[in-house]
């Protein structure tokens, strides 16, 4: 609504009026679109449109613009009613595409749109070849790189032809980076240049191209013979390993060439050859444990710039090596629990031998096993010797049974076996003369303290013998006598007595005896 009012003065009175205006209709505005200079494929297209109302520039609008029907952006109107928008075309097809500007209206102006076309050429590509070396025999790889010189971009998914010497040797696509690789062999090729060119056929986007490059072969690398020499040691044995290297067919030996070698895939060492027979050594002693029979042997020269690869096998026959058992003398006494000694050893390298049953013994006395170990190999065995066992001395037999590595022997040792020392006990007794008195005593090894039986012990009053018993399985004797009339009050002197055996050295011990009144 729209209000007119009217200030009184000196003449009129004051008045008023309510009314209201018309809105215009919107205005009728109108695109144009410039006619985009043509692009090639991988450029910038500018794409441009002009808003008017009745020739008048609409500022601060936005204009959208379409190529092939696809939305590709919207840009504002500037002082001039231009709308303006830079695409690159990535893609083709080559070709004639349609472009459009759309002003959606706003403001009170209506839509309006404009069409025109963009003319899209097909791009330059370039092919850059790689020049290669190589051997005559040697396969080889051809490569290309395919681009478009707009933005240089690598064409992927394109079909690339390769020629040497003229001649169709295969295609290749390339890949994401542009390359195709062409897998080419150059036997039967001739040393020299040869001519390697790539072409590209255009297609619907790019135009053709080609690239060229020379592929120079080098004589083939040539070709050698091996020889390894076969083996026959004992484990534990120096053994020194050699082959030789000739040209193939040929008794021309090829020196200063580095050789490996291996047994049973495991590398020994490298040698190098030289000298009047072309050997190349390397020496090892056959480790202690290899299994007896037969190893590979296996030589290896690696290819380098000018021969080819080459390996040679033999046969290293491993022997078991004879072995020589150690036993360790003893010195004891019944009853003694003694440490028992023995070792075995590779009779040629005189190394120990580790891990190794000996099944040993003394007689039928002791029979025992044990396997040697540690620092000085020894097998051992604590055992304590039987009680009663006669003094002499007895041999200790240990012997080595052998196995996959080691021949087998046995040896020797002396156990000597000395009587054992006893302790005695007598107890103490009291009576009168003439009244029965059980007397006790006891006989056991010193050494071991085990009490011992079956042994005749005599007891004496004095110098007169009471009675003479056998110890039993406790080692005590019992006599029961009685005190001779005539023995005066006081003490006496029991004693006990042992006359020694074969085991045992003789012995004897003191007791009291009280004759009361």
């Amino acid at each position: 609504a729209v209000e007119a009012r009217f200030v009184e003065d000196d003449s009129y009175l004051a008045s008023q009026r309510l009314g209201s205006v018309a809105q215009p209709a919107p205005g009728a505005a109108q695109l144009e679109m410039s006619t985009p200079t043509p692009v090639k494929v991988g450029e910038t297209a500018h794409l441009s449109a002009k808003l008017t109302v009745n020739g008048t520039p609409l500022t601060g609008h936005d204009v959208s613009f379409k190529i092939a029907g696809v939305e590709v952006g919207t840009a504002t109107t500037d002082a001039t009613g231009v709308a303006s928008l830079d695409r690159k075309i990535d893609e083709g097809p080559a070709g004639t595409w349609s472009v459009e500007a759309t002003f959606s209206g706003g403001g009170g102006y209506g839509a309006t749109s404009d069409a025109d076309a963009l003319s899209v050429l097909r791009a330059p590509s370039a092919v850059v070849v790689p020049s290669l070396d190589a051997r005559v025999g040697v396969p080889v790889t051809l490569r290309a790189t395919l681009s478009r010189t707009t933005d240089a971009k690598a064409l992927a998914g394109k079909s690339v032809s390769f020629l040497v010497d003229g001649l169709a040797v295969g295609s290749a696509m390339t890949g994401a980076d542009g390359v195709a690789e062409l897998a080419f062999t150059t036997y039967f090729m001739t040393v020299g240049a040869h001519p390697v060119v790539a072409r590209f056929t255009e297609d619907d986007s790019y135009l053709a191209s080609e690239g060229s490059s020379s592929l120079t072969l080098a004589a083939a690398k040539q070709a050698l013979e091996m020889w390894v020499g076969p083996r026959t040691v004992y484990v534990g044995e120096n053994v020194v390993y050699r082959a030789t290297l000739k040209l193939t067919g040929t008794s021309q030996f090829v020196l200063g060439k580095t050789i490996a070698f291996y047994l049973d895939g495991r590398l020994i060492g490298t040698g190098i050859t030289g000298g009047t027979q072309g050997f190349a050594e390397v020496s090892e002693v056959l480790p202690e444990d290899t299994l007896s029979g037969s190893h590979t042997i296996r030589a290896e020269f690696v290819e380098d710039a000018d021969y080819l690869g080459v390996t040679g096998t033999a046969t290293l026959t491993a022997k078991k090596a004879p072995t020589y058992v150690w036993v360790g003398n003893r010195n004891a006494v019944p009853g003694q629990i003694v440490q028992f000694r023995s070792n075995v050893k590779n009779e040629f390298t005189k190394a120990l031998l580790l891990g190794k049953t000996l099944n040993s013994k003394v007689g039928t006395w002791l029979v025992w096993s044990a396997i040697t170990a540690g620092t000085s190999g020894y097998a051992e065995a604590n055992l304590q010797l039987p009680e009663g066992m006669p003094a002499g001395d007895y041999v200790i037999t240990s012997t080595f049974d052998g196995d996959q590595s080691y021949e087998p022997s046995t040896s020797n040792g002396t156990l000597t076996v000395s009587r054992a020392a006893v302790s005695l006990w007598i107890g103490n007794r009291s009576g009168r003369a003439g009244q029965s008195v059980q007397y006790r005593a006891t006989i056991q090894n010193s050494t071991s303290k085990t009490y011992l039986s079956g042994k005749v012990l005599r007891v004496k009053m004095g110098t007169t013998v009471i009675g003479t018993a056998t110890s039993g399985a406790d080692g005590y004797i019992t006599i029961n006598s009685v005190i001779p009339s005539n023995t005066p009050v006081g003490t006496q002197t029991l004693t006990v007595e042992f006359d020694g055996d074969a085991a045992y050295k003789p012995g004897t011990a003191s007791g009291t005896l009280t004759v009361n009144p």
